[in-house]
């Protein structure tokens, strides 16, 4: 069963923490920002962004959408980095003094060209205090084995486009070899041992040219 774009949204506002302004990251620790974007509904850009989640889900065209979509980035292959060629999600390490929030919008403008900040996205939240230890991935939610075996504290932010007009990434082509949108129900149901790897496959086997998403749904390298 597919979910609704203002359901799973309501689901994240309820379950993310807000307490964002008293996080402040530290001196080497990272923050990551998950982007999504609802897609399924009318085709117009004529929407007036929303300056809060509350207002993004009274608007008719969200309430039309049918999917959201999350972006991931492949990061160039570099020696001198932890997470060379990985699929993953825009971030980096902070700045001094930068609270959560500031890293995740500038680092995403920096490698995507994609501006988070208001009034363009609305920040749902934030799961904070992930770490990585010789290849696991400490949560509230349980230990994730990943592939890494490097150690590092980050937050994830999470982000929601806040009008219907699709932007136009602009890659950093130094710190991103690909981005492309996915649809988020891909990773909100189980899947089977063939259909994982078939996933992980298709990322795997991302062009080191841009790929881009047609109205079609094709794939372009």
């Amino acid at each position: 069963m597919t979910l609704s774009a203002t359901y799973i949204l309501s689901q994240l506002d309820v379950n993310l923490s807000k307490d964002t302004a008293s996080v402040r990251l530290e001196s080497g620790r990272s923050e990551i920002a998950m982007v999504l974007r609802a897609t399924g509904g009318p085709n117009t850009r004529k929407t007036t962004p929303a300056g809060s989640l509350r207002e993004l889900l009274a608007q008719q065209w969200l309430q039309q959408c049918t999917h959201l979509e999350v972006l991931l980035i492949k990061r160039v292959h570099s020696p001198r980095d932890l997470w060379s060629g990985h699929i993953a999600m825009p971030g980096g390490h902070a700045h001094p003094v930068e609270q959560a929030g500031d890293t995740s919008i500038r680092e995403t403008w920096e490698e995507v060209g994609l501006n988070l900040s208001p009034p363009h996205a609305v920040l749902l939240g934030c799961i904070p205090n992930l770490r990585v230890r010789n290849g696991k991935l400490a949560s509230a939610f349980g230990m994730i084995i990943i592939r890494n075996k490097g150690q590092t504290d980050f937050i994830l932010s999470v982000y929601v486009l806040s009008t219907a007009i699709q932007p136009v990434l602009n890659i950093c082509v130094d710190e991103v070899a690909a981005a492309h949108w996915f649809p988020l129900d891909v990773f909100l149901q189980p899947l089977t041992g063939r259909e994982y790897f078939k996933l992980v496959g298709s990322m795997r086997g991302w062009s080191e040219a841009l790929l881009l998403r047609t109205d079609t749904g094709m794939l372009h390298t």
